[in-house]
């Protein structure tokens, strides 16, 4: 059962919108945002509100990547494999993720800190390859600054915009 503070934030999203049911994905956001994903009580409780079936709820959950049905790490990160990357050399990022963090896709490190995600594109084309740390993009990356990165997060927790510029390599 969502708590009565979330259930009035929702309540205020709906309030946006001249229909209600446009606040759905919003809702979903912030409901992942409290609870680290979207937990199966949390949809019956969104489609309740909204008047919508679990059916209904959860496709929309299921047709879009950002929302996650079961928990990742504190820490997630996202990997672009488009063309643009890949032939930036993304791959070697992704190997090393797989390699280092010794979790499947989407999920959580025993630690419950990291995760990771192979995604279509972060539109960042012309500085590829690049990454996403949660709500932060990290452009021109390579294996070398992801370690540097991830360091970096680990002893400044919480996370913010590190400039990688200002590192040293």
């Amino acid at each position: 059962m969502l708590e009565d503070s979330i259930i009035k934030k929702i309540n205020e999203l709906k309030g946006k919108y001249p229909h209600p049911r446009s606040a759905l994905m919003p809702a979903l956001h912030l409901i992942q945002n409290y609870l680290g994903y979207l937990s199966e009580d949390a949809l019956g409780d969104v489609a309740k509100e909204f008047d919508l079936t679990l059916v209904e709820v959860k496709s929309v959950v299921s047709f879009y990547t950002m929302y996650k049905t079961k928990p990742i790490g504190k820490y997630h990160i996202r990997v672009c494999k488009s063309l643009s990357c890949d032939l930036a050399k993304g791959a070697l990022i992704r190997d090393w993720l797989v390699e280092n963090l010794n979790v499947v896709e989407n999920e959580a490190t025993p630690d419950g800190m990291w995760s990771y995600e192979f995604v279509e594109c972060l539109g960042g084309c012309g500085s590829a390859p690049v990454i996403q740390i949660n709500d932060c993009l990290y452009e021109n990356m390579c294996v070398e600054k992801l370690i540097v990165l991830k360091r970096e997060i680990e002893e400044t927790l919480p996370i913010s915009k590190i400039d990688l510029e200002a590192v040293k390599f």
